[in-house]
């Protein structure tokens, strides 16, 4: 056996369960629609059975459904038409706008049906225009523009860790069918809106985008093993070498690892 397979075995004997599988994975994506004359952000939580764990095909690979328990979304925007006459009529708006979990605000995975638009704060969503009579929705810019969605929250920690699809029918009931994922308890994105969306924007209704939100593995605690692990993997380089006994003039060297001892008769 070699120094460097000695010391493989070694370390992959001492890695935590899970830490293999470092990176991240897609939990969701936040969408940008039109609604009455609002642009609206919506997030559909794309865990679990209903729309992860690889349903159809997809990236969302989470078979655990998993609770954000508290969240917050920033909407950073611009505002293209400062001097409209109808921004006298009504309340301008002023970025950014904050919105974050009241109680019982928790997102919860995807039900097929209604995406998670907001909470106690209010509604993800600002208006197009400043509402005045004699102009349309955007004509011909929108007159708020956003430029900035950034989205943050924590992961109840009982749905830790994650379990992800590993190609198999899922069966909570067989490690074999899934793959453990150590995900951080928390996640946050920020996402760039680009002013394509709202350049060549003659109807609202065909404002869209979207943006896949993503959760990163637990990092490690340290980079440098403890005194205890190093000395676990020299142990396991050393008993990589057999013992040689080498006779010259009566007189016997054993060689350990490459070094020599004398040893008397």
């Amino acid at each position: 056996m070699s120094i460097f397979r000695a010391f493989v075995l070694v370390t992959f004997a001492l890695l935590p369960g899970g830490s293999l599988f470092a990176g991240s994975v897609a939990i969701g994506q936040l969408q940008l629609g039109e609604n009455n004359g609002y642009q609206t952000i919506s997030f559909f939580n794309n865990t679990g059975g209903s729309a992860g764990c690889g349903v159809g095909g997809s990236e969302y690979l989470s078979c655990t459904g998993v609770d954000i328990t508290s969240w917050s979304l920033t909407l950073t925007f611009v505002n293209e038409n400062p001097s409209d006459p109808g921004a006298s009529y009504v309340n301008t708006l002023t970025s950014p706008i904050m919105f974050s979990s009241g109680l019982g605000d928790v997102i919860g995975p995807f039900d097929g049906n209604n995406p998670y638009i907001g909470g106690l704060s209010g509604t993800w969503e600002i208006p197009l225009s400043f509402g005045n009579t004699d102009e349309p929705d955007c004509g011909p810019t929108c007159d708020y523009q956003l430029t900035e969605v950034d989205f943050s929250g924590t992961i109840d920690t009982s749905d830790l860790p994650m379990r992800l699809y590993n190609g198999q029918i899922y069966d909570g009931s067989d490690p074999s069918t899934y793959t453990i994922f150590n995900a951080a308890g928390t996640f946050s994105a920020g996402w760039t809106i680009s002013p394509d969306d709202y350049a060549t924007l003659a109807d609202p209704a065909f404002l869209s985008d979207q943006t896949d939100v993503l959760i990163s593995d637990q990092a490690p605690a340290s980079s440098t093993p403890e005194p205890s692990t190093r000395f676990l993997i020299l142990a396991g380089c050393l008993a990589a070498f057999p013992v040689r006994w080498v006779h010259r003039n009566r007189r016997a060297a054993q060689v350990i690892a490459g070094s020599r001892q004398p040893v008397r008769d």
